[in-house]
């Protein structure tokens, strides 16, 4: 058997990284990586406590060491293949608590660190950091560095990036050397990842793009002399994608959908860790009224107590938070005077019905603030009165849909939900467009000139509606007083035209 040098190491074939094992514990490691930085990233958010994510970061690293040794004794060995010593030292002027030492592989070097822990990190990075260093995931972050640096790009197109490398590479894609990859393997990966789906269209060509922005910086730095991206056919691989047009029913909450998302936010507003949080309540609140009334994330973090009207039982939707970045780059949010659809120019905006359920969820949130001591201007708040972070609350609605199964994860699904089920209780897609304040170009324009005030039918629809939740057998409308808890809208048989 020939042996392969490997930064001055001599190491047997079966103990390189392409060995199975090995690559399998590399895996794990990248998705303690990604736990980190998801754990600190919930504790930025306030999702969950510093004192909680302490102990599960505790635990994380005692599972990520307990890898990491195992990779590295499976290549720290002598040349006869037995283990490497690993001995601890007695106190010294440069380490007074002791220390632990051995020798590298290869050239006998003596290495010493204070702790098992470190050490064994310094043997990690010695053996595998250049491999590191050509990893499809190394040369992304080096590509899109170069992208957000050097060709002005939007800072969403930037965000698209990162969301699009974690759906569409694996752990041990995003570990592989690049130099590895030839345009055989790249077809198999891309074979399996469309057949894993299906992917749509939209999201195939997505992963064409990421290909391309990693395999041509690696051919302009020289880290490889050919682009196996050349070689992927579209037209090959989009027979086995999805290119029909999304159907309503992919990007709605079913009933079962909303019950499990009320039951799971019941169950969390009992847990220590998230009553702990400052935010969880916040969110919660926003969630259900987005069930409620199918606004967007924006308009309802923007809602303020001044826009709600309970003597004509409406709130005025005229508001959104938009995110802005400063010449340094820091992220703040604005309270904008208008619409998406207004396109930048104030226009009144809407109203919406104060339905029997949304008063009781507002007279709960004010129950609430009185038991803190706070008068905050706007509805949907933390703990101390701020408004919420639209972002934050987002990813906190998709990591709990995650959580319970649910495949919707948006704010938006809310929104097309409420739209579907009003239009088949039998309100006309004219009415419908005005409550929710969209405008699809396909849909007839003489909406623009209705009057600009709710349509007394359209209350009484939505509370029928929600007198038809409470008499459903799946479950009841309040599973405690004052606190909603489900709304899946029941079909009609018999549609019901609405004029404006």
């Amino acid at each position: 058997m020939n042996d392969v040098v490997q930064n001055n190491v001599i190491v047997s074939p079966d103990r390189t990284l392409t060995n199975e094992y090995q690559f399998k514990i590399r895996k794990y490691l990248l998705s303690y990586e990604n736990e980190k930085r998801e754990l600190k990233e919930q504790v930025a958010d306030g999702i969950i406590s510093l004192a909680d994510a302490e102990e599960e970061m505790k635990r994380i690293k005692e599972k990520e060491f307990r890898l990491k040794k195992k990779i590295v004794d499976d290549i720290h060995v002598t040349r006869n293949g037995k283990p490497r010593a690993i001995s601890p030292g007695n106190p010294t002027s440069s380490y007074p608590n002791g220390y632990y030492y051995t020798r590298l592989s290869g050239n006998g070097q003596p290495v010493k660190r204070q702790t098992l822990e470190e050490l064994y990190d310094y043997l990690y990075e010695y053996y595998f950091g250049s491999v590191e260093l050509y990893s499809i995931g190394k040369v992304f972050e080096l590509a899109l560095s170069e992208k957000e640096n050097s060709e002005n790009s939007e800072k969403d197109t930037i965000r698209r990036y990162r969301v699009d490398v974690n759906r569409f590479f694996t752990p041990e894609f995003t570990a592989c050397d690049i130099r590895t990859v030839t345009d055989t393997s790249l077809k198999e990966y891309t074979q399996g990842l469309v057949h894993r789906g299906p992917l749509t269209k939209d999201a195939f060509i997505a992963y064409k793009t990421l290909l391309n922005l990693v395999f041509r910086y690696a051919v302009r730095k020289r880290i490889i002399t050919f682009n196996p991206v050349d070689s992927i056919n579209n037209r090959v691989y989009l027979k086995s994608c999805d290119c029909e047009k999304p159907r309503a029913e992919d990007e709605t909450f079913s009933a079962k959908d909303i019950h499990a998302l009320n039951d799971e936010m019941k169950r969390r507003e009992g847990m220590k860790r998230y009553q702990q949080s400052k935010n969880c309540l916040g969110f919660h609140s926003a969630i259900r009224f987005s069930m409620l009334a199918g606004e967007r994330i924006g308009e309802v973090v923007a809602l303020r107590w001044d826009d709600v009207d309970f003597q004509r039982k409406q709130v005025h939707i005229h508001a959104q938070l938009l995110e802005r970045e400063d010449e340094n780059g820091n992220k703040h949010y604005i309270y904008v005077s208008c619409l998406k659809n207004e396109k930048g120019v104030p226009k009144g905006g809407r109203y919406f019905p104060i339905t029997p359920m949304i008063e009781n969820l507002f007279q709960e949130i004010r129950q609430r603030n009185e038991v803190l001591g706070i008068s905050p201007d706007y509805i949907f708040t933390d703990l101390e009165g701020n408004w919420l972070n639209k972002k934050q609350l987002g990813k906190y609605l998709y990591l709990m849909c995650k959580s319970v199964g649910i495949t919707v994860t948006k704010n938006h699904g809310f929104r097309k939900t409420l739209n579907s089920k009003m239009r088949e209780a039998g309100a006309s897609s004219v009415d419908c467009a005005k409550l929710l304040g969209h405008s699809p170009e396909t849909n007839e324009r003489c909406y623009t000139f209705s009057r600009n005030e709710i349509n007394e039918e359209m209350r009484k629809l939505l509370e029928e509606l929600e007198a038809e939740v409470a008499s459903e057998e799946q479950g009841t409308v309040f599973e405690e007083k004052g606190t909603v808890y489900t709304i899946p809208f029941a079909k009609r048989k018999s549609p019901r035209t609405l004029n404006s």
